[in-house]
């Protein structure tokens, strides 16, 4: 199988976490999460993917809005945005078959 050149584990987790994801989500749902220093991209991350729960498409948007909570209890609309460059190789971005 050649979906792992590049360093692209990514399309051999399916598999085996598709079947567990509906308690993943819950999990992450029920604790709380905090950033140890200012750097909230991982807090984002997760944000991001508790959004995209109900999605069945095959293709999620790169950028959602979101409500966050502040630290003083207010809430603010965000806008989060996945970092596609990141997780897959641009021959595979987009359902681009894979090579090989």
């Amino acid at each position: 199988m050649s979906a792992h050149h590049g360093n692209n584990y990514l399309p051999l987790l399916d598999p085996h976490y598709r079947s567990h994801r509906s308690a993943l989500f819950t999990l992450v749902e029920s604790i709380d999460l905090e950033s140890t220093n200012a750097d909230r991209s991982v807090l984002d991350a997760v944000e991001y993917l508790k959004a995209q729960r109900n999605a069945r498409a095959a293709f999620v948007s790169e950028r959602i809005t979101v409500e966050q909570q502040a630290p003083d209890g207010t809430t603010a609309m965000v806008t989060l945005s996945a970092d596609v460059d990141a997780f897959a190789s641009g021959a595979r971005q987009r359902g681009s078959p894979a090579p090989g």
